[in-house]
Parts: C-alpha cells; structure tokens; sequence
C-alpha cells in the first residue's frame, strides 16, 4: 500500500525555495542562445553538440552529479501523475525505454519544446514512454492539467513537482531531458529547446535502444 505523501519538513521546504529560485534566476531567463545540434543524426552523436538555450545556463553535464550521466543507472523513483496514479521509474522502464523531461507551466521555452515534441512522438507512443515532470513546487495539479488539455498534450504522462526526484536528478533549468534504456540506464542527458529533427533523433534512439 502506498504511504500517504507527508507534509514537508522544514528542511524540505527550504530546498524547495532554494531550487524554485536557481530555476527562476537561471532556468529560464532571457539570452541570445538558442540550441544548435549540427551534424547529428544519431542519439549519440547529440553528445556534446549542443550550446546552453535561450532560456538554460551552463550545460547541465557539466554540473550534475555522478550518477546522473550518460552511462550511469538513473535513479528510481516512485511519483504520482496528476490523475492520482502512482508510477515508478522501474515500472515505466520495464515496459519501454523512456524520456524523462522537466518543465514547468511558465517556461516559453519548455512550450515551444513541447510544440516540437508533439508533432513527432505519436510515431513513438507505445514504443517510447514520456514523463513529463515540473519542477516548480508550486504549481497544482490542476494548473498542470489544464496546461496539459491546452497543449494537446494527451498522450505523454504529467506528474506535479517532487522534491526528492529533483534533488536526485540534480534538476536546476527547465527543459532538462534524460533518454533511459529499459535496464535504466542514462543514454543521454540534455538540455535546452530542440526541434522536431532532434526530438525524432532522441525518440528513435530510445525506440530502439
């Protein structure tokens, strides 16, 4: 049976601050980047291809924990979606590889990112899984799911922000992507507003990874 969630604690709710203000200050701000992938056509040609995005920072493999690279086992995790299902990442993995993607309501450039994205993964759905996951703690459920019907966004799996999930994944910018194989493994972490090309690139790599 699954435990009821617990308030948080204190300490919890300050990193939640914390998080929510480096995602403000530096997830999505205003710059003249924008993502450029050239040459690509494989999943793991993107590796190191890519330039921080309008609206992301310093590319995040260059700041995120061991673990939580190309090559490492992705950290499992239990969450619910925002229509009150409880998934986990073994789960997910165990019927098809998945993307792992961390937005938020407010960010244009997750939206422009979903627009790209949903245009190409109906040729994927049923072989490739996407869990959309916000980062931002203080958006409801409702507001997820409202921005979801807006989007057209049906088929992919939304779920509201989850604390220990962020943490885990060292999530600081939206737009955050990771392609996990189904023994969980990380085949690549990205970031940044990518076009249908690149989407299709990501999502074939996985469908037959």
């Amino acid at each position: 049976m699954h435990k009821p969630q617990q308030p948080l604690t204190l300490p919890l709710f300050f990193l939640a601050v914390v998080i929510f203000a480096a995602i403000l200050i530096s997830g999505c701000s205003n710059s003249d980047y924008r993502t450029q992938i050239t040459g690509a056509d494989t999943l793991q040609e993107l590796e190191g291809r890519e330039i921080p995005a309008e609206g992301d920072h310093t590319p995040l493999s260059q700041l995120a924990p061991t673990g939580n690279t190309k090559g490492f086992t992705a950290p499992n995790f239990k969450i619910k979606t925002i229509d009150g299902k409880t998934i986990s990442l073994q789960q997910l993995t165990s019927e098809r590889p998945t993307l792992v993607y961390f937005f938020a309501t407010w960010c244009p450039y997750c939206a422009k990112d979903f627009k790209a994205a949903k245009a190409v993964y109906p040729e994927y759905n049923g072989r490739v899984n996407f869990l959309a996951i916000d980062l931002d703690p203080k958006e409801s459920t409702a507001v997820i799911a409202a921005y979801q019907k807006k989007s057209g966004l049906d088929d992919l799996l939304f779920a509201p922000a989850n604390i220990e999930v962020l943490q885990d994944y060292g999530i600081s910018a939206t737009t955050t992507k990771f392609a996990i194989d189904r023994n969980k493994t990380i085949l690549w972490r990205g970031s940044g507003e990518v076009d249908e090309k690149t989407w299709r690139i990501i999502l074939d790599g996985l469908a037959n990874s």
